[in-house]
């Protein structure tokens, strides 16, 4: 491969690095439900600045500036879904509904008499978290 050919094509890839590390921080500002777009973007900025380092070459500034932005991005996204998840499971509403659920489809298909039922399951899995 002609030498210039390969300086072309990892400019290249520093270049998308930092769009897509520029696209995961905007995504969170402005699709702040969809988190996983940063998530995706994140991730593709930190592939793109690994691939266009090379074989022992210094990074771009692209590719540093795409990696610094694709890595915040990629960290407040999932430190969104963990903090989404903590919410949603140790809520009591979450809770309330679904032991309701699970009494319905307790009481519509029913266990045999051997069996511990849902509701009484539930119930053990959640007076734990309270």
């Amino acid at each position: 491969m002609d030498p210039l050919q390969y300086e072309f094509n990892r400019a290249k890839l520093a270049r998308l690095s930092r769009s897509f590390g520029m696209a995961s921080l905007l995504s969170l500002v402005f699709f702040t439900s969809y988190f996983f777009v940063a998530l995706g973007f994140g991730a593709l900025a930190i592939l793109f600045a690994y691939l266009s380092g090379g074989y022992g070459f210094k990074n771009d500034p692209n590719a540093k500036m795409g990696t610094i932005f694709g890595s915040i991005g990629l960290g407040i996204s999932i430190l969104v879904v963990i903090v989404s998840f903590a919410f949603l499971f140790f809520s009591k509403d979450f809770q309330t509904q679904m032991f309701d659920y699970v009494t319905q489809i307790d009481n519509m298909y029913g266990l045999t008499g051997s069996e511990e039922s849902l509701t009484s399951a539930l119930q053990k899995l959640l007076g734990g978290m309270q």
